[in-house]
């Protein structure tokens, strides 16, 4: 198990959070999650270049 320790939290009333125990399995998927959330946006952030490029040129074809 590895400990972990957290950021202050923007919140009103939160102080530092307490340290976090993490076993490796749960480490493992918290990796697993992050690469699936980074993928996840580089999708949007692709289909929204490929709309706003879509846009552009109906626009120039008007």
């Amino acid at each position: 198990m590895s400990a972990r320790k957290t950021q202050p939290d923007d919140r009103p009333g939160d102080a530092f959070a307490e340290d976090i125990e993490t076993s490796d399995e749960a480490a493992a998927q918290l990796a697993e999650l992050k690469d699936e959330l980074e993928k996840a946006v580089e999708a949007r952030q692709r289909a929204l270049a490929d709309f706003a490029n879509y846009q552009r040129r109906a626009a120039q074809n008007e």
